[in-house]
């Protein structure tokens, strides 16, 4: 009876030092994947270190949203349902970021906007759109922030007068550009507060009809009448921002004039949100 009870006895602890071993190597190796997940993310892999399940269902939102934004003339003819889906494959995109911070290297550049809803960028747009005047051709925005650099933020927009300027439309620098030079700090989260700094005017390209109206009717002297041309030509305008109020917020020079939370960025689409309402989804240009 005592040697059964030996017996038993021993393989209890046996069978339970078997379960404290596995325990043990378990609890090992959910350990060195957690140092093997921060090693990553701490060295910029955080991007890389994505599922390939995760990082399928993002590339299926970044197509979902793109494609939805097509054909809506950015944002001025969108129908109700236009617009519920691309709120609706926004936010789909929007949640596989996380808690990731802001990728600057894959923000730096030049992005061209697909789709708005801020009023002041939505009102040109459908003024183009219905009645043709001004006509509004590429609007895009860049940023300059590579490997730690920071040369700020440029919106640009390319807009023409039926005869009087040259045709502004998607691709062509037509017509005449507006630049708004601005500087950013980074807030974090993936947030940047913007400091507005200086407004352009330049590159006018005249139409060809208004070119031949003012040369040889006007001003008969082929050389005056070239220096004009190029006087237009390489007209450029600038002047400072004081007050200045946009769908990003308004202030004086020098002051933070507004947030701007990017909510999305990889190397090919940028989703953003400003402070004061509108949303801007933009492609690689």
């Amino acid at each position: 009876m005592e040697t059964t009870r030996e017996r038993e006895r021993a393989i209890k602890a046996v069978t339970s030092r078997g379960r404290m071993a596995r325990v043990a190597r378990r609890a090992g190796t959910i350990a060195a994947r957690a140092v093997e997940a921060t090693a990553s993310t701490e060295s910029g892999g955080a991007s890389r270190s994505i599922p390939e399940d995760a990082r399928a269902r993002r590339e299926a939102a970044k197509r979902r949203l793109v494609e939805a934004c097509a054909g809506t003339y950015r944002g001025a003819a969108a129908t109700r349902e236009d617009t519920e889906e691309i709120s609706a494959a926004q936010g789909a995109l929007e949640r596989t970021v996380g808690d990731e911070a802001l990728d600057f290297d894959a923000l730096d550049g030049k992005w061209r906007l697909v789709y708005t809803n801020a009023a002041d960028v939505l009102g040109l747009l459908v003024a183009s759109q219905r009645l043709g005047v001004p006509e509004v051709g590429d609007i895009f925005q860049s940023f300059g922030c590579a490997k730690g650099t920071n040369t700020g933020i440029t919106n640009e927009i390319r807009l023409s007068l039926p005869f009087l300027l040259s045709e502004a439309k998607a691709g062509a620098p037509g017509g005449v550009g507006l630049r708004v030079q601005a500087s950013f700090r980074d807030l974090g989260k993936r947030r940047l507060a913007l400091t507005f700094q200086e407004a352009r005017v330049s590159e006018v390209s005249i139409s060809p009809l208004a070119e031949t109206l003012l040369a040889p009717a006007i001003l008969p002297r082929s050389s005056l009448n070239h220096q004009i041309l190029m006087a237009i030509k390489e007209l450029e305008l600038k002047f400072p921002l004081r007050g200045a109020l946009t769908s990003m917020g308004g202030g004086d020079e020098g002051a933070a004039v507004g947030s701007y939370h990017l909510t999305y960025c990889d190397e090919d689409v940028l989703v953003g949100r400003a402070a004061a309402g509108g949303v801007y989804i933009f492609t690689r240009a």
